[in-house]
């Protein structure tokens, strides 16, 4: 039996299972959305001094989301009822000044410690969202996770990093700071 063909970085014809093969020797899972080359990630996380179910009732309540989630101009439809599994929210963001509509749909609930949204943007683009909590020192950790699958492939995911760049990161991590700071000055 031969050896599976070494994976350089750097290489450009990299196939699914090379690329599968390097994700597991790194400790990396496939991303969920089931397309590696045009999936951006980011993650940001922060502590915050406030209790976690404070935390979670200000991450989870629609009506608080635009006042820490720096991208959100207005949110247009919410599910009546608690925040369930197959809850549905809708929301304007803009990204470079650009508005755009996505659809969430939250898939996973574990209150007050883990919530998973899944949404669908313009052009059938996908975002998937993961918010973990936990206590860690009487803080409240918060670990946000966010997969984005641009439309149209590889050449889709060139055209963002173009046009999008790191500003995913940034606003995660301006979104944690302003939920940081709401949370720590009603202490």
């Amino acid at each position: 039996m031969s050896a599976a063909p070494a994976v350089r970085p750097g290489s450009r014809s990299w196939t699914r299972p090379q690329v599968l093969r390097l994700f597991r020797a790194q400790n990396f899972r496939p991303d969920p959305l089931g397309s590696l080359p045009n999936v951006s990630i980011v993650i940001a996380s922060i502590n915050i001094e406030a209790p976690l179910q404070e935390v979670w009732d200000t991450v989870m309540d629609p009506a608080k989301i635009g006042d820490w989630v720096t991208i959100v101009d207005r949110i247009d439809h919410v599910d009546p009822g608690p925040i369930r599994p197959g809850f549905r929210m809708s929301q304007t963001l803009h990204l470079r000044g650009m508005p755009f509509k996505v659809h969430w749909t939250l898939e996973d609930l574990d209150a007050p410690r883990y919530a998973r949204w899944e949404g669908t943007g313009p052009a059938r683009a996908k975002a998937v969202i993961e918010n973990r909590l936990s206590e860690r020192d009487g803080r409240t950790h918060f670990n946000y996770r966010n997969e984005f699958r641009t439309p149209f492939g590889p050449l889709g995911a060139v055209a963002s990093r173009v046009i999008v760049g790191g500003i995913p990161e940034k606003e995660a991590n301006a979104s944690l700071r302003r939920l940081r700071d709401i949370l720590e000055s009603s202490r």
